[in-house]
C-alpha cells in the first residue's frame, strides 16, 4: 500500500507548531483581551473616568491660554502703567479660580485704586466681590465707604450681602435691631436700582425657592408701583 500523501495543513514546521487556523484564533483572543484591559490607574468599570479626564485636560489647557495672556500684560504693564490692563489682569487671575492667584488678583486691583484714587476704570466693581469672598468684610465695607456714591449694581449688591452678613453675626437684641435696619436700607437702595438684581440675589439653583409666596407678590407689587410713578409699565 502506499503512502498517504502528506496534507500541508498537518505538516510540523518544527516544535510547538500549530495549525494556521488554531494560531490565528489564538492571536484573535490576545487582541480582544489586551483592548479591555484597562490602562493602568483606570478602573475600567466606570466608563465616565475618560470623559473626567477629557474635562480636565480641557481646563489644564483653558487654564494655560489664560496664563500665556496673563504673562502678555504683565508684559504691557512693564512697558506703560494702564488702569484698564491691571483690570484685565486682575480678572485673569480671578477665573483662574485658584487660591494661589486670588492674592494677585486683589494686589492688582488694589494698585489700581493707589494709583488713581478716582478709579476712572471702576476696579473697585471688581475688588468689593471679591473681598466679600474672601471674607474680607473690614475691608469691603471700607472700600463701600470710599465709594458710597457709587449706585451701581454690583456696589450695591456688595453692601447688601455684606449687611446681610453683619446682621447673620449680630448678637444682641439692640445689634440684630440695627443690623437688620441697616440691611432694609440696603435692600431698598438696591431695589431702586435694580430689582432684577434683588431677584437673583434670591433666586436658587435647584429646588423650590425659600422665599414666600407673599414676599414675591410684594416685590411684584412694588415693581408695579414703582414703574407706574416713573411713568413705564411692565411688560408681560
Amino acid at each position: 500500500v502506499g503512502a498517504w500523501p502528506a496534507c500541508p495543513c498537518l505538516v510540523s514546521v518544527g516544535p510547538g507548531a500549530m495549525p494556521g487556523a488554531e494560531k490565528k484564533t489564538r492571536k484573535e483572543k490576545a487582541a480582544v483581551a489586551a483592548k479591555g484591559r484597562a490602562a493602568p490607574g483606570v478602573n475600567k468599570y466606570m466608563p465616565d473616568q475618560s470623559r473626567n479626564a477629557h474635562a480636565s485636560i480641557a481646563a489644564s489647557s483653558g487654564a494655560q491660554k489664560l496664563l500665556k495672556r496673563a504673562a502678555l500684560l504683565q508684559t504691557l504693564l512693564a512697558r506703560k502703567e494702564s488702569a484698564e490692563t491691571r483690570i484685565r489682569l486682575a480678572e485673569i487671575w480671578i477665573e483662574l479660580n485658584q487660591s494661589k492667584y486670588h492674592g494677585a488678583a486683589r494686589e492688582t486691583l488694589e494698585t489700581c485704586l493707589k494709583l488713581d484714587p478716582g478709579d476712572a476704570m471702576c476696579a473697585r466693581r471688581v475688588l468689593a466681590p471679591l473681598l466679600l469672598s474672601f471674607g474680607e468684610h473690614e475691608a469691603a465695607a471700607a472700600l463701600l465707604a470710599q465709594y458710597s456714591n457709587d449706585t451701581s449694581a454690583v456696589m450695591l449688591c456688595c453692601g447688601l450681602l455684606l449687611s446681610l452678613a453683619e446682621h447673620a453675626e449680630a448678637e444682641g437684641e439692640e445689634e440684630e435691631e440695627e443690623s437688620q435696619a441697616r440691611a432694609e436700607s440696603a435692600f431698598e437702595r438696591l431695589f431702586a436700582c435694580n430689582w432684577q438684581a434683588c431677584a437673583l440675589l434670591a433666586a436658587t439653583a435647584r429646588g423650590e425657592s425659600p422665599i414666600p409666596e407673599q414676599t414675591v407678590s410684594e416685590l411684584r407689587e412694588a415693581r408695579i408701583a414703582k414703574l407706574a410713578s416713573a411713568g413705564g409699565w411692565p411688560e408681560v
